[in-house]
């Protein structure tokens, strides 16, 4: 249940939205994350709560039973996958330098370790929703001679809790294998670093998953 808005300049402070249900979503109530470095305010995050979190699971749920996503076929769901890990490769000196902020890293850990652990796993989980064998079928001879079929298929509604250590690779190891099955997503990003899953929600919007109503 993410969304944002930032701001251009690197060091400019950006004001990040949720996004639940398709839409942008703010709140009368802010987090401030701030760097554990220089306790320079990075950004301001609308804060949610309990109301919230069902709106967003109530969301995630409808998407499900409507079938849009989970009835797109894998290769078009793997289509969307690599399109954020494209942007998230092309932005990736943007957001190391956002994700150093935010963490109190360095650009030399956090462009190699945080991206270097996520990037290829975007691109492997999308290249295995294409390639998985969600539908199999062929002969049984036993017990009798028949024929049989095996669907994999989404389970529907599932939450990602992204703690604060390292949370882009975090988040790409929870989101990515659950809508590349074609479940829906609602994420929790920690309070403390929660700017890398807003980012990853921004990219899966601009690359056409469907809206959670």
């Amino acid at each position: 249940m993410t969304a944002l808005h930032s701001a251009n300049s690197s060091t400019a402070v950006g004001h990040f939205r949720m996004f639940i249900g398709g839409e942008w979503v703010d709140t009368d109530e802010h987090f401030e994350i701030r760097s554990p470095a220089t306790e320079e305010l990075v950004a301001t995050v609308a804060r949610d709560d309990v109301a919230h979190a069902d709106r967003a699971v109530a969301a995630a749920a409808s998407a499900h039973r409507a079938g849009i996503w989970h009835l797109t076929p894998p290769a078009e769901r793997a289509a969307v996958l690599r399109k954020v890990a494209d942007r998230f490769a092309e932005r990736s000196v943007e957001l190391a330098e956002l994700d150093a902020r935010e963490l109190g890293a360095t650009i030399r850990l956090a462009e190699p370790m945080h991206f270097g652990a996520a990037l290829p796993h975007m691109q492997y989980l999308a290249d295995l929703t294409a390639r998985y064998e969600f539908e199999q079928g062929g002969p049984l001879v036993g017990p009798v001679l028949a024929s049989g079929r095996v669907r994999r298929e989404a389970i529907g509604v599932c939450a990602a809790i992204v703690p604060w250590n390292i949370p882009l690779p975090l988040a790409v190891w929870k989101v990515f294998p659950a809508l590349g099955a074609g479940n829906t997503v609602v994420v929790k990003p920690d309070e403390h670093a929660p700017l890398m899953v807003l980012e990853l929600a921004r990219e899966f919007e601009a690359a056409g998953l469907p809206p959670a109503r």
